[in-house]
């Protein structure tokens, strides 16, 4: 994941010169984790039209697990969520928040 330090919530929020340092960590990223592909993710605006657990702009990197060979899983990236869905989310992300505050690093979220 790749987290600006600036709090922005919309593409357009981001200035122009704000994009070459994200390629900069993207690059470092790739580099420093050796990835040779993978998937470049990022919800941007109103949660409620992006499915979002953070109301922040970061960049997922997805890489695929090559380990499990034979054994392809599907990603699914949902932009639309019904209440319920979005309502565990939300308490899902106030799980894993504690724990984080509380020193554990969970291997899942």
């Amino acid at each position: 994941m790749i987290t600006p330090l600036n709090h922005w919530r919309h593409i357009t929020d981001i200035p122009p010169d704000a994009w070459e340092p994200f390629g900069e960590m993207l690059t470092w990223a790739c580099k420093e984790f050796d990835i040779p592909g993978g998937a470049l993710f990022l919800r941007f605006g109103p949660m409620d039209h992006n499915t979002g657990t953070m109301p922040h702009l970061h960049w997922n990197i997805w890489v695929p697990d090559k380990s499990a060979r034979g054994k392809k899983r599907k990603v699914w990236i949902p932009i639309q969520k019904t209440k319920a869905e979005e309502y565990a989310d939300r308490r899902r992300t106030k799980r894993y928040s504690i724990r984080y505050e509380n020193g554990e690093v969970p291997d899942e979220i």
